[in-house]
């Protein structure tokens, strides 16, 4: 299945493409076969949202029961859950990582004072743990969404964009 990296800046509607909204023809993905990882606790910015997408207890695994969204910018819950999906959740078809430059910049903000590249390395390991998980997922979509940052390249000027991270 597919592993999609949707790059926007802040408001673009990254997150409200996840609902259906008929004023602007939004079809949505289907709640029922969706999981969403979110790395902030705000709402999901469309209608009906916090029914759609219960808030999971993040002390349990995220079985149908527990719900279908999962607040947390901690990388190796991220991945666990991943995982657990991946394994156990034949009904799921999508799984969302939303606000994932978050998942960086909190760890950041928490280690600063390290010593060295030590913070940057943890995040490369974490952020690894993340991506192996979601490219364990064979059976499903994963959609990744972040911000991103512009750069133009010093030959020709040309305006460029990636992924933004911390360091």
């Amino acid at each position: 299945m597919a592993k999609i990296l949707v790059l926007a800046p802040s408001g673009f509607g990254k997150s409200t493409s996840l609902g259906k909204i008929p004023q602007y023809e939004i079809q949505g993905l289907n709640p029922e076969e969706t999981f969403v990882i979110t790395a902030t606790s705000k709402p999901l910015p469309f209608k009906g949202s916090g029914s759609l997408y219960k808030a999971c207890d993040i002390t349990k695994p995220p079985t149908k029961e527990n719900g279908n969204r999962l607040i947390s910018n901690n990388g190796e819950t991220v991945a666990k859950a991943i995982d657990y999906i991946a394994a156990n959740r034949p009904d799921i078809k999508n799984v969302v990582l939303d606000d994932s430059n978050y998942i960086m910049q909190d760890y950041y903000m928490a280690n600063a004072k390290k010593k060295g590249y030590d913070v940057f390395k943890e995040l490369g390991m974490m952020m690894d743990k993340i991506f192996t998980a979601a490219e364990n997922m064979h059976d499903k979509h994963f959609i990744m969404m972040a911000h991103y940052e512009e750069y133009k390249t010093s030959t020709d000027d040309t305006i460029s964009y990636r992924f933004k991270t911390v360091g």
